[in-house]
């Protein structure tokens, strides 16, 4: 997979903290369902923008936690919102959960949506996987 942009350490809180407001708890619909090799994942799109970004929260997080970006980005992104295993609509982690196999899931789900070209954004564990699709 070519074409995946690392973001520097931080960024992601950084442009959290930019935001208004607490991330917001969502109950939105989880969007399509990709069969991945970490588990079956939900993937929320939003946005009307013509660049990809893929969104990956953290371990101990949510994908809601980007929900203040998505009003700011969405005019500018096709964003991917990726709920990780075991969290909201996705299914349970199929193991052993490893980070290579994290890394595969960003580029499963690319696959899913026919991107070949994304930026990253990834917290935590999301910018683990995040360094293992650009590998």
């Amino acid at each position: 997979m070519n074409g995946v942009v690392l973001l520097p350490p931080g960024f992601a809180a950084s442009v959290l903290n930019m935001a208004t407001g607490a991330p917001a708890a969502t109950k939105a619909a989880p969007g399509r369902r990709v069969v991945t090799p970490i588990g079956e994942l939900a993937v929320r799109e939003a946005g009307s923008g013509s660049t990809p970004l893929l969104l990956w929260h953290g371990l101990y997080a949510e994908a809601s936690m980007f929900d203040p970006l998505v009003k700011e980005l969405a005019p500018d992104y096709r964003l991917l919102l990726i709920r990780a295993p075991g969290h909201g609509a996705s299914g349970p982690p199929d193991l052993p959960l490893t980070n290579a196999a994290s890394g595969a899931a960003v580029i499963a789900v690319l696959d899913a949506f026919g991107i070949e070209r994304a930026a990253i954004l990834g917290s935590s564990w999301g910018g683990i996987a995040a360094f293992h699709a650009a590998l």
